[in-house]
């Protein structure tokens, strides 16, 4: 699922339900009024201290001054560059080759959206990943590449060995599907808000598990996972229950 990563206005609308995307295509640019002002007096402070500097290294008793304003207009080129990376991080593109099979509806251009808001979800329907969520409490004793055991709900599905493939380094602000939430009988406690959204009520993480065999499904289905957990005590180990995860084919 690609989120809204700031409170935005979408300004261009790439994508569709059914349509293919090529990796790195761009689906949807939102525009943060904000962070288009804060790029834009940078700009012109560089402007300014440009000028302020040439100005002064025409004159012998001004190199000092000349000197010590080139090392700001540095200092704000730099955080130019950080202001220009964040505008560019603001447009969502296909994480790799798939379809998009969700768009947020309605969303139309100029719409305004949250930052955290679910916009659209692309999917790989050539290989399967499962998505589980982790308490903040146990973040830490997880780690890239340890094993795992998926047990769908669905009881014609048999037990999954898998591996963690990546862990988020930011909490989810909203559950990426209700059915994990407890107000709907799932693991998950969350609280639905206005417009249908699931916030969690605790801060949970997402891990992605890749199935060490793929597995051809026609829905996403719920899970339980086992993740082989670092205890607490050094040198021992442990089986660790995550609240829950989705089992789907290969989706952002």
């Amino acid at each position: 699922m690609l989120f809204a990563p700031e409170a935005s206005q979408v300004v261009e609308i790439n994508a569709a339900p059914g349509m293919r995307a090529a990796e790195g295509q761009s689906l949807l640019r939102p525009h943060s009024p904000a962070f288009a002002h804060e790029a834009a007096q940078l700009r012109q402070a560089v402007e300014s201290l440009t000028l302020q500097a040439a100005a002064h290294s025409s004159q012998q008793d001004s190199a000092a001054r000349a000197h010590l304003l080139g090392l700001e207009r540095e200092t704000v080129r730099k955080r130019l560059a950080s202001a220009e990376a964040a505008i560019a991080q603001l447009e969502l593109r296909a994480p790799f080759a798939g379809e998009v099979v969700e768009l947020a509806d309605p969303l139309q251009r100029l719409e305004w959206v949250e930052r955290g808001e679910p916009l659209a979800l692309v999917v790989d329907r050539t290989s399967t990943l499962a998505e589980a969520l982790v308490s903040e409490q146990d973040l830490r004793r997880i780690a890239v590449g340890t094993q795992a055991t998926i047990r769908p709900r669905n009881p014609d599905l048999s037990a999954i060995l898998a591996t963690v493939e990546a862990i988020d380094t930011s909490a989810l602000r909203t559950l990426p599907d209700p059915a994990l939430s407890s107000t709907r009988g799932g693991p998950v406690p969350a609280r639905e808000e206005r417009g249908g959204t699931v916030v969690p009520e605790a801060p949970v993480y997402r891990v992605r598990l890749r199935p060490a065999e793929n597995v051809t499904l026609d829905r996403m289905e719920l899970a339980t996972v086992r993740v082989d957990a670092v205890a607490e005590s050094p040198g021992a180990r442990l089986w660790r229950h995550i609240w829950g995860a989705l089992l789907r084919e290969s989706g952002f």
